[in-house]
């Protein structure tokens, strides 16, 4: 039996509270169904859901347009089922991420993958590297081929950012690498180190954090009182 974590304090969320009996069985039949798996984004007709929750196939629709506000989406056109905060509920192990990688492979749909990528972008999804030796991808360590000892040297640096981020922060997806890589063109990688260090000791793991305390140590200078300051979390409003 697959375990899965929901807020406790649904019941009384604004968006939750005023929803009608049959859509917040619904909603709670949207977490919990044996076809939601890592991912909370699955295929499923209407006849099914009518099927197992016992409600009418002529409401559903209502009822899961009823829905939205509580971030479930479904995509009629492609039978598709998309629990948007389902991932950031659960315990996020890379052997998690390595599940929801592979659920997102198995749906056949680049352009809600993509869609799902940007949602959850602050996490380290593995996709398309579905495997349990995820590592830092070749492309992104410069100065491992031929060139000058100083292109090599600067190369082993950066290379060093690239592990210290999946050695503290979580699995490098080519995403995030490439994000890390546009830093590097911006920032020193002595800065990116402390702000790694910084993600850690906040427990807030991240790329999104790091990023930010660069852009204010950018805009406010490194060392003045402001930057110092040690930032909020960055959590999107409204995660239910």
């Amino acid at each position: 039996m697959t375990e899965r974590m929901i807020d406790s304090e649904i019941w009384g969320h604004p968006k939750f509270e005023p929803l009608s009996p049959n859509a917040k069985l619904l909603y709670l039949y949207s977490w919990t169904n044996e076809r939601c798996k890592a991912a909370g984004i699955y295929h499923i007709t209407y006849r099914k859901i009518a099927n197992e929750t016992k409600l009418r196939a002529d409401r559903i629709p209502a009822l899961l347009h009823s829905l939205v506000g509580m971030k479930v989406v479904y995509f009629e056109d492609r039978q598709i089922l998309w629990v948007k905060n389902f991932v950031k509920r659960q315990t996020k192990s890379p052997k998690f991420l390595i599940a929801v990688a592979k659920n997102l492979q198995e749906l056949g749909d680049e352009g809600l993958v993509k869609e799902f990528l940007e949602y959850n972008d602050t996490l380290s999804i593995p996709y398309p590297y579905t495997t349990n030796n995820v590592s830092i991808p070749y492309r992104y360590i410069s100065g491992s081929g031929s060139g000058t000892d100083t292109d090599k040297e600067e190369g082993v640096v950066k290379g060093e950012i690239f592990k210290a981020y999946e050695q503290n922060i979580g699995i490098l997806t080519p995403m995030i690498g490439e994000k890390i890589k546009d830093a590097l063109t911006i920032y020193p990688e002595q800065w990116i180190e402390e702000a790694i260090g910084i993600a850690v000791k906040q427990n807030a793991r991240r790329w999104s954090y790091i990023e930010g305390i660069l852009k204010r140590w950018e805009q406010d200078g490194k060392g003045s009182s402001k930057s110092a300051r040690v930032p909020d979390k960055y959590e999107r409003p409204d995660d239910l």
